[in-house]
């Protein structure tokens, strides 16, 4: 009797899911390791690795990895509107998409802000204005309060904004893309949407910049949605093509890595510091997405998978830290704080301070992020399941059977 065969999309989105999952891995790493050198007061990196390489390498590193988790994460969110936008598909819910990405982000969002809250504003009434701007989602739109209670808390502001966009235009996109009879029109249709995101993001930061001429710490010009809108495009392009899969020679696959590589290289040597990013990130995202293309859209089934035919992420290391990169993101701040008030940490003028404060900000992160995931994320995730059995039924398929099979990946996603 042979064996069984295994679901050959599952498989492929198994293959799909290795690099995003060291993607994510490398990103909490980067980000953990920064904030601990920023906390160092920058000190500590001639007398370890080097001076000034290693400081614009780390640097790279911190913002290039939230730029990769904007584009992993609406790459996800995107997959269902462009499947059911070509017909592959039951056609997405705006509100369903909604409340998937609220259940998984928003429990521990809301419970870190107002934990850090509370710590730092002990008397009454304190600030009340950057807490309602962090429960409204809108303090990526004050210089002041961005960064105030919970720093890492502006990308999650910012992906709501484009998770509210994407519903919005959901369902008015996949209807009208169904109405063509031509899967290669729905194609351009979709590319052609990304293509605005794209273009009024640039348009955006180029006004600011040589128009406007807005300074370094505008922090709301620079970090706020349409600053990043283009690594909204970037995901939703690549969702796609992770759909419609073009075949891509060797060649092409080889120089989408050499790609990624220049570009994250030059972007390490040539930015600037100290002046409106209205550049490097784009940069950093297109390297992310260059990154990510080949596992994307590779046509071969995997043999070697990172997760079995099932979907779900192994108790690897990587998988492992992967599912609990949202809340090491999210954890890493406060942890830092608390270990600073305990007195754990060595004086910035320590040649041990940046490296003694990344080990022990990696073990308190990982800890807190833990028991987040268990308590927060898996019961919002728990919470969305059930809603959606107990929802209406999807829509149907459209009635136009497109060419190639759909792609599935069941995965967890952070924000990274």
């Amino acid at each position: 009797m042979s064996a069984p065969q295994q679901d050959t999309s599952s498989r492929r989105g198994s293959a799909m899911l290795a690099p995003i999952t060291y993607m994510r891995v490398v990103a909490a790493f980067a980000v953990i390791v920064f904030h601990a050198y920023q906390h160092s007061a920058y000190s500590g990196m001639t007398d370890w690795m080097g001076g000034d390489f290693w400081h614009r390498a780390l640097v790279l590193m911190a913002a290039g990895g939230v730029d990769a988790f904007f584009v992993v994460t609406m790459f996800l969110s995107a997959r269902a509107v462009v499947r059911g936008a070509l017909g592959d598909g039951p056609i997405a819910d705006g509100r369903t998409l909604l409340r998937k990405r609220a259940a998984s982000l928003l429990p521990v969002y809301l419970v870190a802000v107002a934990i850090v809250w509370a710590v730092t504003n002990p008397r009454l009434p304190g600030h009340w204005a950057d807490l309602v701007l962090h429960l409204t989602f809108t303090q990526v739109y004050s210089d002041q309060y961005i960064f105030w209670t919970l720093g890492p808390a502006w990308f999650i502001a910012v992906s709501i904004h484009f998770y509210l966009l994407l519903a919005v235009i959901s369902g008015p996109l996949q209807r009208y893309c169904l109405r063509l009879t031509s899967r290669t029109a729905r194609v351009r249709v979709l590319l052609g949407v990304a293509a605005v995101l794209g273009a009024i993001s640039w348009a955006y930061k180029l006004v600011m910049h040589f128009g406007l001429e807005r300074p370094v710490d505008s922090w709301s010009t620079w970090f706020g949605p349409l600053s990043r809108l283009d690594l909204m495009a970037l995901g939703l392009v690549l969702a796609v093509l992770a759909v419609v899969r073009p075949a891509i020679p060797r060649w092409g696959v080889v120089a989408s890595f050499v790609g990624a590589g220049v570009l994250l290289v030059g972007t390490g040597l040539t930015f600037p510091e100290n002046t409106p990013d209205w550049w490097p990130h784009g940069t950093m995202g297109l390297a992310a997405f260059l990154y990510l293309l080949p596992s994307v859209t590779d046509r071969r089934q995997a043999s070697g998978a990172v997760v079995p035919a099932t979907g779900r992420v192994p108790a690897t290391w990587a998988g492992g830290i992967a599912l609990l990169s949202y809340g090491v993101y999210i954890w890493q701040e406060p942890v830092l704080r608390m270990l600073d008030w305990a007195g754990l940490l060595p004086a910035d003028s320590s040649p041990w301070a940046f490296p003694v404060t990344s080990v022990l900000m990696i073990i308190g992160t990982l800890i807190v992020a833990w028991a987040s995931y268990h308590l927060l994320e898996v019961p919002g995730r728990a919470w969305a399941s059930w809603s959606a059995r107990t929802s209406a039924p999807a829509a149907p398929v459209a009635s136009v059977a497109p060419a190639g099979p759909a792609m599935a990946l069941a995965v967890s996603t952070p924000a990274r």
